[in-house]
């Protein structure tokens, strides 16, 4: 059994030519591929969009980090007694007494 290579060509034209095209569906397919290129371009913008916004969110949350270690260094250092203890003295407070502490339960 030996396989023939031969093609028909009234299935096949052998010139372009002879190929004939419609009108509308060249319109439709230069349709097509506008709509596909603006898509395209769209989803371009969007992606370098939400890029920059991405870049944006990093630097804020590196600002809140930065922030929130700062304020944790202040609050370590201002609750510690001897801390406490030199800023009071200048507005005139002292330690309280054991009788002016009120336990509530």
């Amino acid at each position: 059994m030996a396989l023939s290579l031969e093609y028909d060509t009234a299935m096949f034209p052998t010139q372009l030519s002879s190929f004939k095209v419609s009108t509308r569906v060249q319109l439709g397919a230069g349709l097509l591929l506008i709509v596909a290129l603006l898509v395209k371009v769209w989803l371009r913008i969007e992606i370098t969009d939400y890029g920059y916004e991405l870049a944006r969110q990093r630097q804020q949350m590196i600002e809140l980090d930065r922030t929130e270690r700062s304020l944790h260094f202040d609050l370590n250092s201002l609750t510690k007694r001897d801390k406490l203890e030199s800023l009071a003295r200048p507005l005139g407070l002292r330690p309280t007494e054991p009788s002016q502490v009120w336990k509530v339960s």
